[in-house]
């Protein structure tokens, strides 16, 4: 989550630490629940991590449902600092922890065997999720997360600049392009994609816009090969943005801090959903959402979605009882589900049955994000581990920023992609 009190590491951490740091010890923890204590969980006691949230109230919410757990006691440990690296540490220690949040399910870490196997629980209900979710916790045809909370990611737009310079909603990215020319002048800046101009970021979205896959079936080869034309394409107006010095940067924060856009220094900016609620306090109803558009002969639209997965560690002191807490929060508590999601930062719950019935979620730039996502929504999956993510965005650093011809610095990040997917054991 992230909010008007948040660093956005979190953000940060979600979209692109896909791996982890070095190991530190555990700095905060909180307990709940009859009978917690100190230490790291046990046969009478449930050990669930949760990194440190920037939100006010969430800490109080994570306690308050561990206390509303009967049958076992659930001792809340809210990490500080580098959560993955210190959580990485439990995992391969096999103790400390039972139950924990996660948002980059790794291929390596399923196979080793320390994440339990969740497909019992979620198999028989999937269809009750958010399809597109399910496919960040699925890893050799088994479910190894349940999703806490769905992130989609799209443009932000001004209506009223649009209406005033006579533009509708790009459709493609020819058509984004010149929207941006258009409302650029007089010193201003048209949009804000990233403090780069989206060199690193945006690539799966690009990706799909173009009507492609990341990858192929068999998560082998690159799946935009065939679609490099399109995909160049794409690229190129970016490109065109940095060059003709239209876009936004050096700004102190980047693209998942709305903070531009709110203050009226651009009419579009890339952005995340948990952005909503600053951006509504700021401009009201001149808020509007769209997604990625297209190139090429195949273009569609695309919404990029992150979010947080609850897991249990395969050495918990009692994977049984783990699981059923898990199952108890994320599946059976549905105004648990709604509250952590839409109480304090601003998110989809990923049940559908709990987002149709939010009320934050009927109207506005909340419910616009809710239908991109369900129409255009896609996830990543595990199979972008860092080294795919690092090739791909130093394409984009390469074409962006550096000028580099689109379409053979693709063809040379497709390699590397490539070499990066045949390192998955």
């Amino acid at each position: 989550m992230a909010g008007k009190n948040s660093t956005q590491f979190t953000r940060r951490q979600m979209l692109g630490a896909l791996g982890v740091g070095a190991a530190t010890p555990l700095l905060l923890a909180a307990c709940a629940g009859p009978g917690a204590a100190g230490g790291g969980g046990g046969s009478s006691t449930i050990s669930q991590w949760y990194h440190q949230y920037g939100e006010e109230g969430t800490k109080e919410a994570a306690l308050k449902y561990a206390k509303g757990y009967t049958k076992k006691s659930v001792k809340v440990n809210w990490v500080a600092g580098d959560y993955a690296s210190k959580l990485n540490t439990r995992l391969l220690a096999g103790s400390g922890v039972d139950v924990f949040e996660n948002n980059a399910i790794n291929i390596a870490d399923a196979r080793a065997g320390r994440y339990a196997d969740l497909t019992d629980i979620v198999d028989p209900i999937k269809d009750q999720f958010n399809q597109a979710v399910l496919e960040n916790v699925t890893i050799d045809g088994k479910i190894w997360g349940i999703p806490m909370i769905i992130d989609p990611q799209a443009f932000y737009y001004s209506k009223s600049a649009f209406s005033d310079a006579g533009l509708k909603v790009p459709e493609t990215m020819e058509d984004l392009y010149k929207a941006v020319k258009k409302l650029s002048s007089g010193g201003k800046k048209g949009i804000f994609l990233s403090n780069t101009d989206g060199g690193a970021g945006l690539w799966a979205t690009h990706v799909w816009a173009t009507g492609a896959e990341l990858f192929s079936s068999d998560n082998k080869k690159a799946g935009w090969t065939d679609n490099i034309d399109a995909l160049a394409e794409s690229y190129s107006y970016l490109q065109k943005i940095q060059q003709e010095k239209m876009g936004l940067q050096g700004q102190p924060s980047d693209w998942w801090d709305i903070t531009p856009f709110a203050n009226k220094k651009v009419p579009i900016q890339w952005g995340g959903m948990w952005s909503v609620p600053q951006a509504v306090k700021a401009l009201g109803d001149d808020v509007g959402i769209f997604p990625m558009p297209g190139s090429g002969s195949s273009a569609t639209k695309a919404v990029i979605i992150g979010g947080w997965n609850e897991q249990v560690a395969a050495k918990a002191a009692d994977v049984k009882a783990a699981k059923a807490f898990a199952k108890w929060l994320w599946v059976d508590q549905k105004k648990d589900q709604e509250d952590w999601a839409l109480s304090y930062g601003f998110h989809i719950p990923p049940l559908t049955a709990v987002a149709a019935k939010a009320e934050k979620l009927q109207s506005g730039p909340g419910k616009e994000f809710v239908d991109l996502n369900d129409q255009f929504g896609k996830a990543q999956g595990p199979y972008v581990t860092s080294a795919v993510g690092t090739a791909m965005g130093d394409a984009g650093t390469a074409i962006i920023i550096n000028g580099k011809d689109p379409k053979s610095t693709l063809q040379d990040a497709a390699k590397k992609v490539e070499a990066a997917l045949a390192q998955i054991k």
